[in-house]
């Protein structure tokens, strides 16, 4: 039976090393054999400037990673015999829009932005199922 085994959201913090250099620090924090209500107010957190990625782990090395917020998010999910995949937002577009993704700053064709609900659609459906879901549109990679 598939189950997500953890989930893991990192978010970035100001902070001033000895010599008062300003930066971020990234902070990690992750989950073992989550709940989906567990999933979803992780992907909620993702706010597009400073809590930028998190990702979902399973068995056979099956990940899917999640960027961006707080309305936009790259979506993408691999396998050992599954993928690349990233799922394809409404926008068809070639055009590059920049998007927050691990705390950098991107260049993404819109094509790749996914609705908030796009999102959790395709989130819900990895949680319980560990597959991509049929009824969103992903480019393989």
């Amino acid at each position: 039976m598939w189950k997500v085994t953890s989930v893991s959201l990192s978010r970035y913090e100001a902070k001033v090393d000895p010599r008062g250099i300003a930066g971020y620090r990234r902070v990690d924090e992750s989950m073992e054999t989550p709940t989906w209500t567990a999933v979803k107010q992780y992907i909620e957190r993702l706010d597009g400037q400073r809590c930028t990625e998190m990702s979902l782990d399973g068995p056979n090395e099956y990940h899917m990673t999640i960027g961006g917020g707080p309305d936009r998010f790259f979506v993408s999910v691999i396998g050992n015999d599954l993928g690349p995949y990233d799922l394809l937002g409404p926008d068809p577009s070639d055009e590059p829009e920049k998007m927050i993704l691990g705390g950098i700053e991107t260049d993404l064709p819109r094509r790749f932005h996914a609705t908030r609900e796009q999102t959790l659609q395709a989130a819900e459906y990895f949680f319980y199922h560990g597959q991509i879901d049929p009824n969103l549109n992903w480019q393989l990679g």
